[in-house]
């Protein structure tokens, strides 16, 4: 992010850069037809670890549609143990979202062509953890506006490391 999406110069006095910041503004990339609109949202601190704490293991998990299938098992940071979470920081994480998905949603609303979101955390992401689906990622979603991908054409993410 910092060395090559990041608007504000990369820092060379150690090898790999020396700064990084826990929040950026979004950024927007634009071409002649198409803008990409960037969150870098990978300060998030999900449930117990979220998709990192995730055991991928052979299990139980549902592999295809039928009357067993059960919605994913919502996220709630406020629900955390692993390690419990500071309910001033989880609001202070959401604050901050919603104002950048505000911005994602009134620079997609400008441009004329075509939009498109690059992140790093799934936001509708659905990963299974042995015999459980979890829904990814409950700050993200908490954040969004009904409004916010009207005019986005396509989300990007991904998140495995």
């Amino acid at each position: 992010w910092f060395l090559l999406l990041s608007p504000d110069p990369y820092p060379l006095d150690a090898l790999g850069g020396s700064y990084c910041s826990e929040y950026t503004d979004p950024r927007r990339i634009s071409f002649e037809h198409e803008q990409f609109l960037i969150i870098d949202d990978s300060g998030i601190e999900p449930k117990d670890h979220g998709f990192d704490g995730l055991q991928f293991i052979e299990g139980d998990c549902p592999t295809e549609m039928g009357s067993d299938l059960s919605p994913p098992e919502i996220m709630n940071r406020f629900l955390a143990t692993n390690p419990e979470q500071e309910c001033e920081h989880i609001y202070s994480q959401l604050d901050i979202f919603t104002g950048y998905f505000e911005q994602i949603r009134e620079a997609s609303v400008e441009f004329d062509s075509a939009s498109f979101y690059l992140g790093h955390r799934p936001i509708f992401g659905i990963a299974c953890n042995d015999t459980k689906l979890l829904s990814m990622d409950w700050t993200l979603q908490c954040a969004l506006a009904c409004s916010t991908f009207d005019e986005i054409s396509a989300l990007f993410s991904g998140h495995m490391h």
